[in-house]
């Protein structure tokens, strides 16, 4: 506010292109904002990963918000959420969500091995005092929306299925090669 940053929200970036000292940064439905110096922070990962049998996940659960990526645009309370993954994210997402939440951990190793030694210690503590309930390892065999909420179906015996209210990934992301190859 106090330097006058418009911000533009729920936007897609497509390209961003250099012509005479001018940038022009094209987004979804083909508007475009020009400026004298882009700064593109996305971090590492441009678009989040997705599970192989994410097409076969029924429309209005994607659509319904029941399958998330992230956990910033909405306030996420009172809910028993399933959290996929076993890196930094999955086990930041469980901390941050398990203070008033019911939180299920479905990771395919049987250790975790893909989060730094604070994240590990903190999960490790949510599972231990039964803040965070951890099926390991577990891997989603289906999805199916039950009365619009998504029964999941694990491939392991032992795990079954069981009704959530949301499913929230943490499978890492992609880099946005191709983007940043195409932007000058």
């Amino acid at each position: 506010e106090d330097n006058k940053i418009d911000i533009v929200y729920n936007t897609e970036v497509w390209s961003v292109t250099k012509k005479d000292n001018i940038f022009s940064v094209q987004v979804q439905g083909n508007k475009i904002y020009q400026a004298k110096c882009v700064l593109i922070a996305i971090g590492k990962m441009g678009r989040p990963r997705q599970p192989d049998y994410f097409k076969e996940i029924p429309a209005d659960l994607k659509n319904g918000g029941k399958i998330i990526f992230e956990i910033t645009s909405r306030q996420i309370s009172g809910k028993k959420v399933l959290v996929v993954g076993g890196g930094d994210s999955a086990a930041e997402y469980c901390d941050i969500l398990s203070s008033d939440n019911q939180i299920t951990l479905s990771y395919r190793g049987t250790e975790f091995q893909k989060v730094n030694p604070l994240n590990r210690k903190i999960i490790e503590e949510r599972i231990s005092s039964a803040a965070v309930r951890a099926l390991m390892p577990s891997q989603i065999q289906k999805i199916e929306s039950d009365a619009g909420y998504p029964k999941v179906t694990f491939k392991e015996a032992q795990h079954g299925a069981e009704k959530f209210d949301l499913v929230l990934y943490a499978l890492g992301g992609m880099s946005p090669v191709e983007f940043l190859k195409n932007s000058q």
